[in-house]
């Protein structure tokens, strides 16, 4: 029990020390910002039976957002609402033999390929908690808190994906009498929305009185969005399936504008 009890005494701690910090402050700080995130989607997972090789590589994309900041009377809790738009890049790629796929002339080729299945973006509304950290009369921010996503194609994409292979007739994709295609891709979990939690840590730097930058890093957490693919090979169709990232790491760059001059000294660089 011993344990439970100082879990407990650490809560009720916490509590008084967050309640002290924001009654004991005085002034209050509320900030306009615009922030540019480039973040790393990691490799989106397929699981592929056949004999083909496909994957899914990791890559960048560009989030940008404008958010309002606002603090308890200059402590150094405060809260955060920001809108968001950003992309999800789920390239896949194919290395296979040629002569797997229709009934062309390809011969023995390899088929290597890259292709992009209309990027997914989505618009995000979240809504923070913040906590400054003060560092050598520098601040350390920290924000946490859910973040409600919708996520849909680039450019009103397509639900998914049809390629065709080494046809000795061209593939007409509007004839279901063509045949299975090569490779079909679908991608589930679009149109809704999800939520997840980014986790963010900014370095504060004055360059006015009423102006700042911060620089940091954040740590999206969600689930992966869930889709299926169908390769046509040797005329054998195989199923599996594939995750298109969601989480990420990013890199944050924010320009914020003080609705008044901070009474909190700085010290310039």
């Amino acid at each position: 029990m011993l344990p439970r009890y100082k879990l407990i005494i650490f809560i009720l701690t916490s509590a008084v020390i967050f309640t002290a910090d924001v009654l004991s402050c005085y002034g209050q700080s509320v900030a306009i910002g615009f922030r540019g995130t480039a973040a790393f989607y990691p490799s989106v997972k397929v699981v592929n039976p056949s004999p083909s090789n496909i994957y899914g590589p990791a890559d960048f994309s560009p989030i940008i957002g404008i958010y309002g900041l606002k603090y308890f009377r200059i402590g150094r809790v405060g809260i955060k609402a920001s809108i968001e738009r950003g992309g999800i890049p789920h390239n896949l790629g194919i290395d296979a033999p040629r002569n797997a796929f229709g009934t062309g002339g390809g011969g023995d080729e390899q088929i290597n390929s890259l292709y992009s299945s209309n990027d997914i973006t989505y618009n995000a509304l979240t809504l923070s908690a913040a906590y400054k950290l003060p560092v050598k009369r520098r601040f350390l921010e920290f924000t946490v808190g859910p973040s409600i996503r919708h996520y849909g194609y680039d450019k009103g994409g397509y639900e998914g994906m049809i390629f065709a292979y080494n046809r000795s007739v061209p593939y007409d994709f509007e004839d279901p009498a063509s045949g299975p295609a090569d490779l079909v891709t679908r991608i589930y979990g679009l149109d809704k929305f999800q939520v997840s939690f980014p986790v963010s840590v900014d370095y504060v730097i004055r360059t006015t009185k009423r102006t700042q930058f911060k620089v940091g890093i954040m740590h999206n957490i969600a689930n992966p969005l869930s889709g299926e693919l169908e390769v046509m090979m040797n005329g054998k169709i195989y199923e599996g399936t594939f995750q298109p990232r969601t989480g990420f790491w990013g890199l944050n760059l924010q320009y914020e504008r003080l609705s008044k001059k901070s009474a909190i000294s700085y010290t310039k660089r």
